[in-house]
């Protein structure tokens, strides 16, 4: 409004004001009113690393920031970013709470040892003279089997004698052939080497 020639700015004070309030940053925050985990495994192996992932409601959240949790990490581990990362045998649940309001979602998971499916020995037939020392390897698969540990037996220990140390040592004692057989303690998988004996 003009009067006298001279312009009154304080007359516009309250518009102005109503402009400023509009578009206050602190009104266009959107807060997190649920979150929920989307398709996730609900178990994995001992070993085994997998990401969980969440969905906002509203999708337009202003604030995403999740803190992860986990109630047995003797069970299961979870790092900042949801990756979740099996331990031992049993069952935790893992907790997404919401950074904004504290909005919180539980995913149960179930952690199991990985079983093995093949045992293969390097050689199946050798020739060893008597007193000679031989190293068999056995290779466990998978490779991320849980329990790899395995086993050897000797078809007649007075030709050839396993070492007692667990990894597939032999010696061989006197002329004559026999059978080493490996097997897994997991499942029972078996391979075998023949070795002959001679002087």
């Amino acid at each position: 409004m003009i009067k006298g020639g001279k312009f009154l700015p304080f007359l516009f004070l309250p518009a102005l004001l109503l402009i400023i309030s509009c578009v206050n940053p602190a009104s266009s925050v959107v807060p997190v009113s649920e979150i929920s985990f989307n398709k996730n495994p609900t178990s994995l192996y001992i070993g085994e690393t997998v990401q969980l992932a969440v969905a906002f409601t509203p999708q337009n959240a202003t604030d995403k920031g999740l803190t992860w949790t986990s109630q047995d990490p003797g069970t299961a581990t979870v790092d900042n970013e949801g990756n979740v990362t099996g331990i031992k045998d049993g069952y935790t649940a893992i907790i997404a709470k919401s950074d904004d309001g504290g909005v919180e979602a539980e995913c149960g998971i179930k952690v199991c040892t990985y079983p093995v499916r093949e045992i293969s020995l390097d050689v199946h037939n050798l020739p060893l003279a008597v007193g000679e020392l031989y190293q068999l390897i056995a290779t466990v698969s998978p490779a991320y089997a849980t329990d790899k540990s395995v086993t050897w037996v000797s078809s007649d220990d007075t030709v050839v004698l396993p070492i007692k140390d667990g990894d597939g040592k032999i010696v061989a004692i006197k002329k004559g052939t026999a059978t080493i057989t490996a097997t897994t303690t997991d499942g029972g998988k078996t391979d075998q080497c023949i070795v002959t004996v001679s002087q």
